[in-house]
């Protein structure tokens, strides 16, 4: 008997223009200035759910930061979490 085995790679290119007001600033869990967007933002481009983004937040899967009542995600560590 023949055993066929398929391997399949495939690569994908995301492109994303962030908003003009997204904030700068230092993010300890990547060591780097980073730009920040809001929770809708990041499930827009990542596209989760914002309920995912919560949980990954919450998970520490995300780097995050609190502004005024508002949770901002490190755009950098949300890149790397949907590669």
């Amino acid at each position: 008997m023949k055993r066929i085995e398929i391997t399949r790679e495939s690569q994908r290119l995301l492109r994303v223009r962030l908003p003009e007001h997204a904030a700068m600033g230092w993010c300890p869990g990547c060591a780097a200035e980073v730009r920040w967007v809001t929770v809708r933002e990041a499930a827009v481009i990542s596209g989760l759910a914002e309920r995912e983004i919560h949980r990954r937040v919450e998970a520490s899967s995300l780097h995050f930061v609190e502004a005024s009542g508002a949770v901002l995600v490190c755009f950098l560590s949300l890149t790397r979490s949907i590669r």
